[in-house]
């Protein structure tokens, strides 16, 4: 995050988010979440990374099931403000 605030350049800056080592993927949304809100200021895009091969288990958001509840845990909307994240990013 330090970098890209101290960044001058412009163009598009991609950020991407993922789940810390230690949390299980019951709660990995949390930490996608807690990412977005801060990163979202300063991102054009952002990705969430499910397939980290270093990080144990995080490959299991990529089943069918798991990934559906993931997505669905996101906001429905495509505009959301970097004021009303807390309420639109919370975990189901």
């Amino acid at each position: 995050m330090e970098n890209i605030r101290r960044s001058r350049r412009g163009g598009i800056v991609g950020v991407n988010i993922g789940r810390n080592a230690d949390t299980p993927n019951e709660r990995a949304f949390e930490d996608y979440a807690a990412c977005l809100r801060k990163v979202y200021p300063y991102a054009s895009f952002v990705t969430a990374n499910v397939s980290s091969p270093n990080t144990k288990d995080l490959r299991e958001l990529q089943r069918a099931d798991q990934l559906d509840a993931f997505l669905g845990a996101w906001p429905r909307s495509a505009t959301v403000s970097p004021g009303n994240t807390e309420s639109a990013y919370r975990s189901r």
